[in-house]
Protein backbone atom coordinates (compact mmCIF):
# COMPACT_ATOMS: atom_id res chain seq x y z
CA UNK A 1 0.00 0.00 0.00
CA UNK A 2 0.92 3.61 -0.75
CA UNK A 3 2.85 4.92 2.68
CA UNK A 4 1.32 8.42 2.22
CA UNK A 5 -1.94 6.73 2.32
CA UNK A 6 -1.24 4.82 5.16
CA UNK A 7 -0.45 7.70 7.08
CA UNK A 8 -3.58 9.92 6.13
CA UNK A 9 -5.32 6.45 7.73
CA UNK A 10 -3.46 6.97 10.86
CA UNK A 11 -4.38 10.38 10.96
CA UNK A 12 -7.77 9.70 10.69
CA UNK A 13 -8.16 7.63 13.32
CA UNK A 14 -7.79 10.86 15.58
CA UNK A 15 -9.40 13.17 13.76
CA UNK A 16 -10.91 14.11 10.58
CA UNK A 17 -8.09 15.60 7.96
CA UNK A 18 -7.95 18.74 7.03
CA UNK A 19 -8.64 20.38 3.77
CA UNK A 20 -4.25 20.23 2.66
CA UNK A 21 -4.70 16.67 3.29
CA UNK A 22 -7.93 15.73 2.38
CA UNK A 23 -6.61 17.16 -1.26
CA UNK A 24 -3.21 15.63 -0.72
CA UNK A 25 -4.60 12.33 0.11
CA UNK A 26 -6.49 12.94 -3.48
CA UNK A 27 -3.66 13.77 -5.42
CA UNK A 28 -2.77 10.08 -3.98
CA UNK A 29 -5.97 8.45 -5.21
CA UNK A 30 -5.48 10.03 -8.51
CA UNK A 31 -1.87 9.18 -9.15
CA UNK A 32 -2.80 5.67 -8.05
CA UNK A 33 -5.92 5.44 -10.50
CA UNK A 34 -3.07 6.48 -13.52
CA UNK A 35 -0.81 4.00 -11.87
CA UNK A 36 -3.21 1.46 -12.02
CA UNK A 37 -4.65 2.67 -15.79
CA UNK A 38 -0.55 2.30 -17.22
CA UNK A 39 -0.08 -1.05 -15.01
CA UNK A 40 -3.11 -2.62 -16.89
CA UNK A 41 -2.54 -1.36 -20.53
CA UNK A 42 1.33 -2.60 -19.70
CA UNK A 43 0.41 -5.96 -18.74
CA UNK A 44 -2.52 -6.29 -21.62
CA UNK A 45 0.19 -4.92 -24.26
CA UNK A 46 3.34 -7.01 -23.01
CA UNK A 47 3.60 -9.54 -25.52
CA UNK A 48 2.89 -6.40 -28.43
CA UNK A 49 5.31 -4.26 -26.72
CA UNK A 50 8.14 -7.40 -27.11
CA UNK A 51 7.20 -8.52 -30.64
CA UNK A 52 7.72 -5.26 -31.71
CA UNK A 53 10.82 -5.17 -29.72
CA UNK A 54 11.96 -8.52 -30.97
CA UNK A 55 11.37 -7.55 -34.19
CA UNK A 56 13.30 -4.59 -34.37
CA UNK A 57 16.33 -5.96 -32.90
CA UNK A 58 16.25 -8.63 -35.37
CA UNK A 59 15.52 -6.59 -38.06
CA UNK A 60 18.83 -3.88 -36.92
CA UNK A 61 20.90 -6.81 -36.08
CA UNK A 62 19.99 -9.82 -37.69
CA UNK A 63 23.42 -11.74 -36.75
CA UNK A 64 22.46 -11.24 -33.21
CA UNK A 65 22.37 -15.31 -31.57
CA UNK A 66 18.71 -15.89 -31.27
CA UNK A 67 19.05 -17.31 -27.76
CA UNK A 68 20.72 -14.54 -26.65
CA UNK A 69 18.13 -12.21 -27.59
CA UNK A 70 15.37 -14.84 -26.62
CA UNK A 71 16.68 -14.69 -22.66
CA UNK A 72 17.56 -11.52 -22.80
CA UNK A 73 13.86 -10.53 -24.07
CA UNK A 74 12.35 -12.69 -21.24
CA UNK A 75 14.70 -10.89 -18.81
CA UNK A 76 13.59 -7.58 -19.96
CA UNK A 77 9.62 -8.69 -19.18
CA UNK A 78 10.52 -9.79 -15.76
CA UNK A 79 12.21 -6.26 -15.92
CA UNK A 80 8.87 -4.51 -16.60
CA UNK A 81 6.50 -6.43 -14.45
CA UNK A 82 9.15 -5.07 -11.69
CA UNK A 83 8.63 -1.54 -12.66
CA UNK A 84 4.99 -1.95 -13.29
CA UNK A 85 4.35 -3.30 -9.86
CA UNK A 86 7.11 -0.86 -8.06
CA UNK A 87 4.92 1.80 -9.45
CA UNK A 88 1.71 0.34 -8.91
CA UNK A 89 3.12 0.10 -5.08
CA UNK A 90 4.66 3.23 -5.46
CA UNK A 91 7.65 1.97 -4.65
CA UNK A 92 10.97 2.31 -5.76
CA UNK A 93 12.84 0.53 -3.31
CA UNK A 94 11.00 -2.71 -4.72
CA UNK A 95 12.36 -2.03 -7.54
CA UNK A 96 15.96 -1.79 -6.15
CA UNK A 97 15.39 -5.18 -4.32
CA UNK A 98 14.68 -6.74 -7.52
CA UNK A 99 17.31 -5.37 -9.72
CA UNK A 100 20.22 -5.54 -6.41
CA UNK A 101 19.19 -9.19 -5.82
CA UNK A 102 19.81 -12.16 -8.71
CA UNK A 103 18.97 -9.57 -11.36
CA UNK A 104 21.84 -7.23 -11.68
CA UNK A 105 24.24 -10.38 -11.66
CA UNK A 106 22.70 -12.20 -14.45
CA UNK A 107 22.91 -8.79 -16.52
CA UNK A 108 26.06 -8.59 -16.11
CA UNK A 109 27.15 -11.98 -15.98
CA UNK A 110 25.78 -12.91 -19.25
CA UNK A 111 27.70 -10.05 -21.15
CA UNK A 112 25.37 -8.95 -23.47
CA UNK A 113 25.43 -5.08 -22.23
CA UNK A 114 24.80 -4.06 -25.93
CA UNK A 115 22.04 -6.28 -26.75
CA UNK A 116 20.15 -5.15 -22.96
CA UNK A 117 20.45 -1.22 -23.95
CA UNK A 118 19.34 -1.98 -27.33
CA UNK A 119 16.03 -3.52 -25.93
CA UNK A 120 15.99 -1.12 -22.89
CA UNK A 121 15.76 1.76 -25.75
CA UNK A 122 13.77 0.28 -27.65
CA UNK A 123 11.59 -0.71 -24.82
CA UNK A 124 11.20 2.97 -23.90
CA UNK A 125 10.24 4.22 -27.67
CA UNK A 126 7.48 1.44 -27.43
CA UNK A 127 6.41 2.06 -24.31
CA UNK A 128 6.06 5.66 -25.38
CA UNK A 129 3.65 4.39 -28.29
CA UNK A 130 1.82 2.35 -25.79
CA UNK A 131 1.00 4.49 -23.59
CA UNK A 132 -1.11 8.06 -23.59
CA UNK A 133 0.85 10.85 -22.64
CA UNK A 134 -0.37 11.37 -19.08
CA UNK A 135 0.72 7.81 -18.05
CA UNK A 136 3.87 7.85 -19.03
CA UNK A 137 4.99 9.78 -16.04
CA UNK A 138 3.62 6.73 -14.05
CA UNK A 139 6.30 4.21 -15.18
CA UNK A 140 8.89 6.94 -16.64
CA UNK A 141 10.93 6.74 -12.46
CA UNK A 142 10.91 3.21 -12.69
CA UNK A 143 12.79 2.90 -16.13
CA UNK A 144 15.17 5.66 -15.22
CA UNK A 145 16.26 3.76 -12.55
CA UNK A 146 16.40 0.98 -14.72
CA UNK A 147 18.42 2.83 -16.73
CA UNK A 148 20.44 4.08 -14.05
CA UNK A 149 21.26 0.98 -11.99
CA UNK A 150 21.64 -1.71 -15.25
CA UNK A 151 23.63 1.06 -17.54
CA UNK A 152 25.27 3.20 -14.43
CA UNK A 153 29.22 2.32 -15.65
CA UNK A 154 28.04 2.38 -19.29
CA UNK A 155 29.67 5.06 -21.81
CA UNK A 156 26.23 5.37 -22.91
CA UNK A 157 23.74 5.33 -20.25
CA UNK A 158 20.27 7.02 -21.17
CA UNK A 159 19.57 9.43 -18.79
CA UNK A 160 19.84 11.92 -21.29
CA UNK A 161 18.37 10.14 -23.80
CA UNK A 162 15.37 11.65 -25.92
CA UNK A 163 13.05 8.55 -24.71
CA UNK A 164 12.63 10.41 -21.36
CA UNK A 165 9.84 12.16 -21.45
CA UNK A 166 10.36 15.67 -19.58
Amino acid sequence: MHTQLEQFLYQAEDRYLSSQEINQYSDCISNLERSLTAYKRLRDQEMHIFHIIADEVQNEHPHEDSIDLGESILQWMSLLRYCSMAMLMSNIDYLDQQLNGWFKEIVQMRKVQFLDRLIFETLNEVVLEVLSKDLVPAIQPYLQRLDESLFANSSQSLLSNRLYVQ
